[in-house]
């Protein structure tokens, strides 16, 4: 079972660029990253190109590709500090000792690097006191997975927090605190974590349920409300189905939004939907969630929730990472080099952007 999208990612890019896990011995030798930056305005948004090892900076305004920033390195997330800095995780290179975050200053352009001990960066979600949590794929040869802390203020690395297992997404909570989900295992759940206290709090319990969340996004408006997706378990996959069908039931298998109430610790609704492997989401000002897809096809998801509807609307080919920004949600292919913009409320689609590779976009 495909369960853990993020870290397959993070696998795949491994193989991909030859990298060794951190128990493996490596060469002595390794060129930090040299990378020249460029200043972003608040129109602007990073677009990540994962296989071609770049930015692009998309104007959301006029809606065309502005800039590009040549990283020569992978990146499958960013996060933005409150003092403004970017800081995007890489992955490392054959031959690299450790990976590097970059630090790109929005407003001079400037990009610095730090240095981590660990391989096979991936996500990151930064706290409002500037506490930096980066996930960091395998480590240390273990089954215990850490999260690199990074202090923004300093830009120097701050700890680790230990995990019970392998995270698959992270969030911001609150101003000092995040959720880190784990998918598999027999730690199955939703962890908080306190960017002072820096340990993993169990906080959502998942070990019955087949699988734990795979992408997770609390609610801006009220930070009680929380969002979880699950891939669920596909219909091709018909001997392993028959196999958890005598454990769970049927619409914990299939994919599905769950929707929690953190503060009363309650769930309050379960939405199922049709296509496999939702890997992203926005939701816009009148409740209606809109979820990428990393699966064979060629439509997002569309939620309302406050009517429990489900609608499929067409788009870009694997329509894997959806943000909402002006008024416009932007919905970014991962088996394309394109991102089609449409007009909200209506979804009017207005415009179809091209890009060097394919694309990655976080929502936050």
């Amino acid at each position: 079972m495909r369960y853990i999208i993020k870290l397959i990612f993070l696998i795949f890019f491994t193989l991909l660029l030859g990298c060794t896990p951190n128990n493996v011995k490596q060469s002595e030798h390794e060129i930090e990253p040299n990378i020249i930056g460029v200043p972003i305005t608040e129109n602007e948004r990073i677009v990540l190109l994962p296989f071609q090892e770049k930015l692009s900076i998309l104007n959301t305004k006029n809606l065309e590709v502005s800039k590009n920033i040549l990283l020569g390195k992978t990146a499958i997330d960013y996060a933005i500090a409150p003092n403004g800095k970017i800081y995007i995780p890489l992955l490392n290179s054959p031959g690299d000792k450790s990976s590097y975050i970059a630090v790109l200053n929005a407003k001079t352009g400037e990009m610095s690097t730090i240095q981590s001990p660990y391989n096979n960066l991936g996500s990151i979600s930064i706290t409002n006191d500037g506490i930096a949590f980066v996930q960091t794929g395998f480590s240390r040869g273990g089954n215990t997975l850490e999260l690199l802390i990074i202090d923004t203020v300093k830009d120097q690395v701050s700890g680790t927090v230990s995990m019970p297992g392998p995270h698959e997404s992270l969030t911001l909570l609150n101003k000092n605190q995040i959720l880190a989900s784990i998918a598999v295992g027999d730690s199955k759940g939703v962890y908080s974590i306190d960017s002072q206290i820096r340990n993993a709090e169990l906080l959502i319990d998942m070990k019955n349920k087949p699988q734990g969340p795979s992408y997770m996004m609390v609610d801006k408006r009220n930070n009680d409300i929380v969002y979880f997706l699950f891939n669920g378990v596909s219909t091709t996959e018909t001997k392993t189905r028959e196999e958890l069908l005598k454990r769970y039931e049927m619409k914990d298998l299939d994919p599905h939004l769950m929707i929690w109430n953190l503060k009363e610790k309650k769930q309050i609704k379960q939405i199922n939907f049709k296509q496999n492997f939702p890997k992203n989401m926005a939701i816009d000002d009148n409740g209606n969630i809109y979820i990428g897809h990393s699966s064979d096809t060629s439509v997002f998801t569309v939620i309302d929730i406050n009517k429990n509807s489900v609608r499929e609307v067409n788009s870009v080919y694997k329509p894997l990472s959806v943000f909402i920004e002006n008024n416009k949600l932007f919905v970014g292919g991962f088996g394309t080099h394109e991102m089609d913009i449409f007009q909200l409320p209506d979804l009017e689609k207005i415009q179809t952007i091209s890009f060097d590779g394919k694309i990655l976009i976080p929502s936050h």
